[in-house]
């Protein structure tokens, strides 16, 4: 059995690593949709909804028109050109919205060479956990709020490095000749870094200044202004009308952008804005997850049987359905990263063991399915209240498991809301409980201090972190910023907590194991037990 480890014995280190990869993969905050869509031009022209696959992909041929995305010219000699294709999406509708049809031309930068066809690719993408802290302020200070979409973003974007594409399906060009892109077209290795950095500038040009914790948070102290924006969908913040009429006619004379003064969803989200907050929801997604990948058969009051423990398949001749597997924990773990913290261990677990899944993964993968099935109605309440603590930041973990390898879990509470939490395996082998809830404390501290800076970015004020813990030799190392044989183990980076106490930046309390919102991350709580933490977790 792997979970007996052996001197010298590196296979369960290799195991860790590619499961590790694999959480963070699946766990990176992507728009996820589930659809049934044509694969090919071909599909799309014999399709049932053949008139909306035309109307949208000549809408795109006109875009790419419109933008002068390339130009026919003379092949010059030795120049390769890379394909491209249509790719077609549809997106269900949200409430009594119609189904959305997209259709782009894609190149296929697979075959792109780096240092010859491009260089830098990184671009960064938004995080939930900014876009619920921005919404909670904007309920605290009842700020005017307006979401906005470039249409045809990326061709809004010169590319960086002469690319020559293969034209599109119907596109008749003399012979000898070729497509040169000026513009950073989809598909392409640096179209979303091309695209960010045009947009950058843009908006520094309007006085806005990217954040320093969040690339994809803007913010504007002239005008109160600040903006979410995630690749080519964005929300604007702001206490007065004016200015937010004004960054729409300067935005609109620049880009073709759909606006809307009425923020009812984005990136997925139904965002319901009451009287004292919001609350956001994802139906539509859980609704597809559920009809595509639940069997039916478990209706369960919690995502995870109690006691859950699951192991890694040893034997890979006992794989099942390892692409759909995949596919249902890459779409709840969206769900789980924006709205429901609830699901986020038992996602975290299962994503674990993706690579290898075996009969007791699909059972638990069911059973976290037909608990989504049974909840699907659920909602993140952000309603902020004010208090003597604005910032509070629980950290549990539980000590051991599978490799010996302790979860740990944190939950940080922004004015009484819910703005980020997290559901992970620790790095290193915690020595005992002390250490292990030693490193997530820290690990803890590091996201909370991100909260704390954004915070003073945006408003110009500093919130103290007040830090919880349930375990009392944790808290007096934490406190004590010496090293002594039974913490000189310990990397140093988790020494971080002591340093935000002793500069008056952190607090640290004790609270009792019942009150410690960060167990629901550690481990598979009973019906009852589980039921009471969610009830807290999202209200």
């Amino acid at each position: 059995m792997l979970n007996n480890l052996r001197l010298g014995d590196f296979k369960h280190e290799e195991l860790i690593d590619t499961q590790n990869r694999l959480v963070e993969k699946l766990s990176h905050p992507t728009h996820v949709t589930i659809s049934l869509t044509p694969k090919t031009y071909r599909q799309a022209v014999n399709s049932t909804d053949k008139a909306e696959w035309m109307n949208v992909n000549e809408n795109e041929l006109s875009n790419m028109k419109k933008a002068h995305v390339f130009k026919v010219l003379p092949i010059p000699d030795g120049v390769k050109q890379i394909g491209g294709g249509w790719v077609f999406v549809k997106k269900p509708g949200i409430d009594t919205e119609p189904d959305c049809f997209k259709a782009r031309y894609v190149a296929r930068g697979n075959s792109q060479l780096s240092g010859l066809d491009f260089h830098e690719t990184f671009a960064p993408t938004a995080t939930f956990a900014s876009l619920q802290i921005l919404l909670t302020l904007a309920a605290k200070s009842d700020l005017i709020i307006a979401n906005f979409d470039f249409t045809a973003a990326y061709l809004n974007a010169y590319i960086d490095k002469e690319v020559w594409i293969r034209p599109p399906y119907g596109l008749e060009i003399p012979p000898g000749s070729g497509c040169r892109l000026r513009k950073a077209l989809y598909g392409t290795q640096q179209a979303g870094r091309c695209w960010w950095s045009h947009l950058k500038n843009s908006l520094a040009s309007r006085d806005f200044k990217s954040s320093n914790y969040d690339s994809s948070v803007y913010i504007n102290n002239k005008t109160g202004l600040t903006i979410w924006l995630h690749v080519d969908d964005g929300i604007v913040f702001g206490r007065k009308q004016s200015n937010i009429d004004t960054l729409q006619c300067t935005l609109c004379d620049e880009f073709d952008i759909k606006w809307s003064n009425a923020l009812k969803h984005i990136v997925g989200i139904n965002i319901d804005r009451t009287k004292t907050g919001f609350k956001l929801s994802q139906p539509s997604l859980i609704q597809t997850i559920v009809n595509k990948y639940w069997d039916g058969r478990h209706t369960p009051h919690a995502p995870l049987p109690p006691k859950c423990n699951m192991v890694s398949l040893t034997d890979k001749d006992k794989i099942i359905r390892q692409a759909d597997f995949i596919a249902a924990i890459r779409a709840s773990s969206y769900v789980a990263t924006g709205t429901r913290p609830d699901i986020a261990f038992a996602v975290n677990l299962l994503a674990r063991h993706s690579k290898y899944p075996g009969k007791e993964h699909w059972y638990c993968l069911q059973y976290l399915l037909g608990y989504l099935s049974g909840t699907i109605s659920r909602q993140l309440s952000l309603t902020p209240s004010i208090d003597t603590a604005n910032l509070k930041i629980y950290s549990d973990t539980s000590w051991g498991g599978e490799f010996s390898r302790s979860t740990h879990g944190y939950l940080v509470q922004f004015f009484g809301c819910k703005v980020s939490w997290c559901s992970k395996r620790l790095v290193t082998v915690a020595s005992s409980s002390w250490h292990a809830k030693f490193m997530a404390l820290g690990i803890a501290a590091r996201h909370g201090q991100s909260v704390q800076h954004l915070f003073q970015e945006i408003t110009g004020d500093m919130l103290v972190l007040n830090l919880k813990c349930d375990n009392a030799s944790c808290m007096r190392i934490a406190s004590d910023c010496t090293s002594n044989n039974r913490t000189q183990h310990s990397d140093r980076e988790f020494f971080i907590t002591n340093q935000l106490l002793h500069s008056g930046l952190a607090t640290l309390a004790w609270i009792c194991s019942e009150e410690m919102l960060a167990d629901v991350f550690t481990k598979a709580l009973g019906p009852q037990v589980h039921s009471a933490f969610a009830k807290q977790l999202l209200h």
